[in-house]
């Protein structure tokens, strides 16, 4: 191990805040979310080389299960707007037409954990962190694949308490969790500040905990010294870092790269995040019991035809594609 390769990192400097220029003035009508462009954009190609017949085939003609992540990559590439699975998930599910990939829902453990459910959280919280269905797909298909993955994840996993967010920079409103009849927190989650530095994850915008990601850390360890993140450091468990475990000075190594690159970063704001809950116990008796540790308020579902929310998701969209966080993650 190259003990002597540490490098000692100057404090950084604050960063640059972007100041952007005033908000146009915009008539609310109803916005279209980008992952419905998606939609549309591969349709006539689907349409090519599927037929008419596929487009109109019942919701019972679907398979359900488990998926594994390489398998669902290039689906996710091609239909989810983001166009990248990000953070490879740890667990997947999907929906299939004769053998074909149709729908797909990710699901991972959150950056940060919530008390929702008070200390007992951890144990339940899940991330559904991607999810994305085909042009053909049956109009129901999406929320009948997270409705169907939800009960896999609770048969076979410790999970109870799964999360999803919409972001209105790309014009959602949790339509599909409204289906669900999922808890809505309303629009005031997600990280406040993005960076920007054209020199990391390509230009794109990133906050400042998505540098402490474990995969950024097994990244840059491998960069430097050649050789695998050690797995003395990690988490038996769930095969995180465990920074306890870290020896002071290559903990200071990995901290101070990731301020290096924020003090050579801009800083631009980042309109909130619509949070939604479901609570799924694995029988009526758990149900009750995890619905007595709910401890969040609730608001009424946000609607498209609302003209407050048709302006707050303009101008949200109006933000981003000034500042350049419309693609954020």
């Amino acid at each position: 191990m190259k003990e002597d390769a540490i490098p000692s990192a100057s404090p950084p400097t604050a960063p640059t805040t972007v100041t952007t220029q005033p908000m146009t003035t915009v008539t609310p009508d109803i916005v279209m979310s980008h992952q419905k462009v998606r939609k549309i954009a591969t349709h006539e190609e689907d349409l090519q080389q599927y037929g008419q017949a596929f487009f109109e085939r019942p919701i019972g003609d679907y398979t359900f299960g488990p998926e594994k992540t390489k398998d669902i990559r290039a689906f996710i590439e091609r239909y989810e707007y983001l166009g990248t699975v990000g953070i490879s998930p740890r667990w997947v599910f999907g929906a299939r037409l004769d053998g074909i990939l149709a729908c797909v829902v990710c699901f991972n453990l959150p950056n940060a954990f919530s008390r929702v459910l008070g200390p007992t959280t951890r144990q339940y919280e899940c991330l559904i962190q991607r999810g994305a269905s085909a042009s053909f797909a049956h109009k129901h298909l999406s929320s009948r694949t997270i409705a169907l993955a939800v009960d896999w994840m609770v048969k076979n996993t410790e999970k109870r308490l799964f999360c999803a967010y919409a972001d209105c920079t790309a014009a959602e409103i949790g339509t599909i969790y409204q289906s669900l009849n999922m808890d809505f927190l309303g629009f005031k989650f997600g990280t406040k500040e993005l960076y920007i530095n054209p020199t990391f994850k390509n230009g794109r915008p990133f906050s400042a905990q998505s540098l402490r990601r474990t995969v950024l850390f097994k990244k840059w360890w491998k960069e430097e010294y050649n050789e695998p993140f050690p797995s003395a450091w990690l988490n038996p468990k769930n095969g995180f870092k465990d920074m306890s475990k870290v020896p002071p000075e290559h903990k200071r190594w990995l901290y101070d790269r990731g301020n290096r690159i924020i003090a050579e970063s801009k800083k631009v704001k980042s309109p909130p995040k619509g949070k939604y809950l479901l609570v799924k116990g694995k029988d009526k008796r758990e149900q009750r019991y995890l619905e007595s540790l709910k401890n969040y308020k609730t608001y009424p579902y946000p609607k498209r035809d609302d003209p407050k929310i048709a302006m707050m998701l303009k101008e949200a969209m109006e933000f981003a594609a000034a500042s350049g966080t419309g693609f954020s993650t």
